[in-house]
């Protein structure tokens, strides 16, 4: 496999989708949650694709969702041995469990 931010771009292009275009679409879906975590700026994204820095958790569910391949994919596409993190299966947008917040 080429590197992950290559592929991620490969994906991207094969969808037709320009920075903007992903930047706008993780907006709509970090709205939807009402969590800006999940929003990729298109700058960003760029890091990502030229392999500066890996995404988050949150930036990985709205690249899932955004490029339509599974969360366990794109995970793996990191380097996550989800075999060792059984528990992260799950992308975090498709949490059903209400959340609390947290109190410091």
């Amino acid at each position: 496999m080429t590197n992950p931010g290559d592929w991620l771009r490969e994906l991207r292009e094969e969808l037709h989708l320009t920075r903007v275009g992903v930047e706008r679409l993780t907006s709509e879906s970090a709205n939807r949650v009402a969590n800006e975590r999940y929003r990729i700026r298109r700058g960003r994204l760029a890091d990502i694709e030229d392999g500066h820095s890996p995404p988050d958790i949150f930036e990985v569910a709205s690249l899932s969702e955004c490029y339509k391949v599974p969360y366990p994919s794109v995970l793996r596409a990191f380097g996550v041995q989800l075999s060792e993190a059984p528990n992260i299966l799950a992308s975090p947008m498709e949490s059903r469990t209400p959340q609390k917040p947290w109190s410091f």
